[in-house]
């Protein structure tokens, strides 16, 4: 096999593997300013809307909450992965 072929499927071997690492969650902090439990989610202070889990007890949280959350962008949709009541 010459260099070229070794190259070409190193490289393409390496993307696939990339392709199929999981995706890092993004991080926001803020202040919960409203919730809707008809469409379990919270909006931010700053506007932003996030999609909690199914089954998710919305009395857990409450406006004027400050909380750090992690969540992964789907479809135009911030799912949230992980949130903990911040100081």
């Amino acid at each position: 096999m010459d260099m070229m072929k070794k190259t070409v499927l190193t490289l393409l071997a390496t993307l696939a593997i990339a392709a199929a690492a999981p995706a890092f969650a993004i991080e926001a902090q803020g202040v919960i300013a409203s919730t809707d439990a008809g469409s379990n989610t919270i909006t931010m202070d700053d506007g932003s809307e996030y999609v909690l889990p199914e089954g998710f007890d919305m009395a857990l949280v409450s406006v004027g909450m400050k909380v750090v959350l992690a969540y992964d962008a789907e479809g135009g949709r911030n799912i949230v992965t992980d949130m903990e009541k911040a100081e």
